[in-house]
């Protein structure tokens, strides 16, 4: 679930986006956090007004053809690369008036529309290890989990992000990192290290859920309610895949977030 994937936005948000309002516009009481009433669209406005080939290189992404975004990413300097992803995540919220905390598929579906605008991002770093790193999980887990039919080409980009992800659970283990490791192994039909990764998200879950405080609880007891169903899935899947090897199998497609378990079909 987003809100759980990207702590780091919000910890970022408020501090990057002064500090592009305050660079960009030059008023010393523009320097503080934006409001709760602050719409995405507003801010990329500020983006806009500065460099006039951001708005199309933008456009085109959307359209499908990354290279306008990449050269524009390759010729800004580290802080515009940080403070656009900040923005880009505000629109992708705003578009369709969801709230920060919200964790249902809708929010993964909202983020899933402006996938090609982060895509832009795999190759390119910010100049912050933090943020990459969660904007690794963020990309990776939407191409295959904010969709319920992700294409060959949101599976590959995924794939290209998976040792990066692996990396990091050497290091952090979190419950959001191993769900996404185990999202992308499904989609690739390897149900076994699908299986592995789910089992290490539910182990890691459980962890953090005790040691939460009271206010975060609800949020951890869905994670881990949604890394239970999806690691039964896998369960299944790898089960199937072994009783009836060589032949094609039915699979239930990837839980999606807040959404009913769909069942797979039954093996003759």
């Amino acid at each position: 679930m987003i809100s759980m994937r990207s702590p780091l936005f919000i910890l970022v948000a408020a501090f990057l986006v002064s500090l592009l309002i305050a660079q960009y516009v030059g008023s010393f009481h523009a320097f503080q956090a934006p409001s709760k009433s602050t719409n995405g669209s507003d801010l990329l406005l500020t983006l806009l007004h500065r460099d006039q080939t951001l708005a199309p290189a933008l456009a085109a992404a959307d359209g499908g053809d990354g290279a306008p975004l990449l050269a524009w990413l390759n010729a800004a300097d580290p802080l515009t690369r940080q403070t656009l992803v900040v923005v880009l995540e505000h629109i992708a919220r705003s578009h369709d008036g969801l709230d920060r905390d919200d964790d249902s598929a809708a929010m993964d579906a909202a983020f899933y529309r402006y996938r090609q605008r982060f895509i832009a991002f795999v190759n390119i770093p910010t100049g912050d290890s933090d943020l990459d790193a969660e904007l690794d999980n963020l990309l990776a887990y939407i191409l295959v989990a904010g969709t319920s039919q992700p294409s060959a080409s949101d599976v590959n980009v995924a794939k290209q992000i998976l040792p990066r992800l692996e990396k990091q659970v050497e290091h952090t283990p979190t419950s959001a990192v191993w769900d996404t490791i185990g999202c992308v192994y499904y989609v690739s039909s390897e149900d076994a290290k699908a299986k592995a990764a789910f089992q290490q998200a539910v182990n890691c879950a459980e962890r953090e859920l005790a040691k939460s405080e009271a206010a975060k609880k609800p949020l951890l007891e869905r994670t881990l309610s949604l890394a239970r169903r999806r690691l039964q899935v896998a369960q299944e899947s790898d089960l199937r895949a072994v009783e009836k090897r060589g032949s094609t199998i039915p699979r239930a497609p990837l839980p999606l977030n807040n959404q009913p378990t769909p069942a797979a079909e039954p093996v003759h």
